[in-house]
């Protein structure tokens, strides 16, 4: 997973995004903790997977839940022999409550397969 400025997945397998790589989140003293973009990933279906499937973005702080899970439904054609490879883009705005460090989980049918660590901190 990656988190951009913006970011969107293509039909033909590909994605684009525009200043990737974000791990600090800032803000002016006294303003909010804002972020506005996008969280990319990239994921690696097993091979013989096929139907509809499920996927979930969650945003932890200290273990707790601090926007409502992101959930999502994707599917793969039964007529898929190979491996599936999967690009998902989550286009997002967030005030995060306070500073610290936060982690994006993402779930496909249940089941954690990436995490991303993102700090929120304000200007001194």
């Amino acid at each position: 997973m990656i988190l951009a400025d913006a970011g969107v997945a293509h039909e033909d397998g590909t994605f684009s995004l525009l200043r990737g790589g974000i791990s600090t989140v800032w803000a002016a003293k006294g303003e909010p903790i804002l972020f506005h973009g996008a969280l990319m990933a990239r994921v690696d279906m097993p091979e013989g997977v096929s139907g509809k499937q499920s996927i979930a973005l969650l945003l932890l702080k200290d273990g707790k839940k601090i926007i409502p899970d992101q959930e999502r439904s994707f599917e793969i054609p039964e007529h898929i022999k190979k491996q599936a490879v999967i690009n998902i883009a989550f286009s997002m705005s967030i005030t995060l409550p306070e500073e610290g460090a936060y982690e994006f989980q993402l779930e496909i049918n249940g089941k954690r397969v990436a995490a991303y660590q993102l700090e929120a901190k304000k200007k001194t």
